[in-house]
């Protein structure tokens, strides 16, 4: 039996409108490095996981990188 790790296509749907919100959001603020939304989700990801510090990173190989 295969089981799909994710489907995508219905995430997609399921959340299209804040998709296009958060991209619409960043592309007016032409802040795609290092800007005030990275700050945020880096804020909410600490708080959700109890830590300190954060850094949100471009790809996975960055992230195994600096790891």
């Amino acid at each position: 039996m295969k089981i799909p790790f994710i489907n995508l296509k219905k995430n997609f749907i399921n959340n299209k409108k804040i998709f296009f919100k958060a991209i619409s959001k960043v592309g007016k603020s032409g802040d795609f490095i290092l800007g005030k939304e990275l700050f945020l989700f880096e804020k909410k990801v600490s708080k959700i996981l109890k830590v300190k510090y954060c850094l949100g990173v471009g790809n996975g190989t960055d992230a195994l990188f600096l790891a």
